[in-house]
């Protein structure tokens, strides 16, 4: 009986160890996986980023001219009627100041 015992105790640690490498298999394996999954994420991120930079490229010019025609519109409109803009600015800084003002 005892020896059959000690022969069930051989067996069953030989069955971790085998049960063992398979982990470590499985750990091996999914490290691998991982650093996969990591490099095409990497890879996936740097793609996103030249799109995004490539679409800043092609509309900075036209976001520059709309500005710059903006500007001259607003040039155009100080020097028709300057008494008008100027009542336009000191309202739109008394509301400001009335906004962002201390508050006791």
């Amino acid at each position: 009986m005892t020896e059959l015992r000690n022969s069930n105790d051989i067996q069953g640690t030989v069955k971790s160890f085998s049960s063992f490498d398979d982990v470590k298999k499985d750990l091996s394996n999914l490290k691998s996986d991982v650093a996969g999954i990591a490099g095409d994420l990497k890879k996936a991120g740097a793609d996103r980023a030249a799109d995004a930079a490539s679409y800043v490229s092609k509309n900075l010019d036209g976001l520059k001219s709309s500005g710059s025609d903006a500007l001259v519109r607003i040039e155009e409109q100080v020097k028709a009627r300057p008494g008008q803009s100027i009542a336009i600015a000191f309202i739109a800084g008394a509301l400001t100041s009335l906004l962002l003002g201390r508050k006791s």
